[in-house]
């Protein structure tokens, strides 16, 4: 920013984010899982590997859910 130009306004109040409720939903599916819900691991591919293991269970389970 150069010196002589006005900084930026600064929105005020609630603003909705784009697509945050996504991840925070996501999110909450994965502390469903006890072994996620703390960081424990001490590798960083043992953590990854727990991830795909805990949305391949959601993934599955709504694919064998019966229809209503």
């Amino acid at each position: 920013m150069r010196a002589d130009a006005e900084p930026p306004t600064r929105p005020s109040g609630f603003r909705v984010l784009a697509h945050r409720w996504v991840v925070e939903r996501t999110i909450a599916w994965l502390t469903t899982h006890r072994r996620l819900a703390k960081d424990y691991e001490r590798l960083v591919e043992t953590g990854e590997m727990l991830l795909y293991i805990a949305m391949s269970r959601i993934l599955l389970r709504r694919l064998t859910r019966k229809e209503r």
